[in-house]
Parts: structure tokens; C-alpha cells; sequence
């Protein structure tokens, strides 16, 4: 199992980083990617708290984005996968560089974690919120940042916090 995935993960990372690469996918996912970095989710979750019509939803966004963050960081600790780019010379990351584990996704984790949260509040744009949380996880190992499988636990993750934990914050901050 774990050649197939090693494969799988190599496969997938050298079509979109190698095979597909354009300066429109480049200048898209190099920014896009940005909009789940710790700055851009501070800022909008800070936002939403301090809007009153939107402070409950700013509050649980915020306590799953945090919860979620910390189980993330303390994984990449554990597993200490490095990313593909420390492995792999010839993978453009258009200049990114991280210090930090690659094992899970954090970016992507925090996509499906908006994903799941604003699912809840807003079902009727279930698909919208999807398809930014896959592109987020494109982006990652577009970006030679991240493998496929990371993107992958980043979002398991992200849900299995969400069927523990959302319902019980979503109660306690009372919306």
C-alpha cells in the first residue's frame, strides 16, 4: 500500500507542478493559495466577529479554524513528512518557501473547514464552497508545496473535527 500511494503521490505532483504549468495557473493558484495562509483567516475571521449580524458565525469559524489548526501543526510534528520540494530539486514552488512539514495540509485544512462550517450555515451554495476548498488542495501540490495524500488527510481531518466538534460550538456560542 504504501509504494502505491508513494507513486500515486509522485504521479499526481508531476502532472499539475511539471506536466501542466502555465503563467495563468501559476499567477491564479499563487495567489488563491493565500486566501487560507494565517494572515488573510485572522483578518476575515477578526472581521466577521467584530460585524454583529455576523459574530456567531465569525465565532464558530474562528474556534474550528483554531482547533483545527493546532491538531494540524501538532501532526506535522509527529510525522515530520518533508515537503516535495525538499525531496524533488526540479519542482517549481514559484519562489515559496516553508519551514514547516508538509503532513497534512494546512491550507487545505482550513479550506474544508470553511467548507464544512459555512455548509452549515449557508446550504444553498453547498457547491460554491466546495469547489474553493478543492482548489485550494489544487493549489497546494500545483504550488509543489504539498503532495497529494496531505491534501487529502488536511481535508479528513478537517472533517472528522467537524462531525466531533461543530455542533457543540455552534451550541455553546449559541447560534
Amino acid at each position: 500500500m504504501g509504494k502505491f500511494i508513494k507513486k500515486f503521490d509522485s504521479l499526481i505532483i508531476e502532472m499539475l507542478n511539471k506536466k501542466i504549468k502555465c503563467s495563468f495557473l501559476d499567477i491564479f493558484f499563487k495567489n488563491f493559495t493565500n486566501i487560507c495562509g494565517p494572515v488573510f483567516l485572522t483578518i476575515m475571521t477578526a472581521l466577521l466577529i467584530l460585524i454583529s449580524s455576523t459574530r456567531n458565525m465569525g465565532l464558530q469559524l474562528g474556534s474550528m479554524l483554531i482547533i483545527n489548526g493546532i491538531v494540524v501543526h501538532i501532526i506535522k510534528i509527529i510525522r515530520k513528512r518533508p515537503r516535495p520540494y525538499w525531496v524533488d530539486e526540479f519542482i517549481n514552488t514559484l519562489g515559496i518557501d516553508l519551514n514547516d512539514y508538509s503532513f497534512p495540509s494546512g491550507h487545505t485544512n482550513a479550506a474544508f473547514t470553511i467548507f464544512f462550517v459555512l455548509k452549515s450555515i449557508f446550504p444553498q451554495y453547498l457547491y460554491i464552497f466546495l469547489i474553493f476548498a478543492i482548489l485550494m488542495a489544487i493549489s497546494r501540490v500545483y504550488l509543489g508545496v504539498h503532495y497529494p495524500t496531505d491534501t487529502v488527510a488536511g481535508a479528513f481531518v478537517s472533517w472528522i473535527l467537524y462531525l466531533i466538534l461543530y455542533e457543540k460550538i455552534r451550541i455553546f456560542i449559541g447560534g
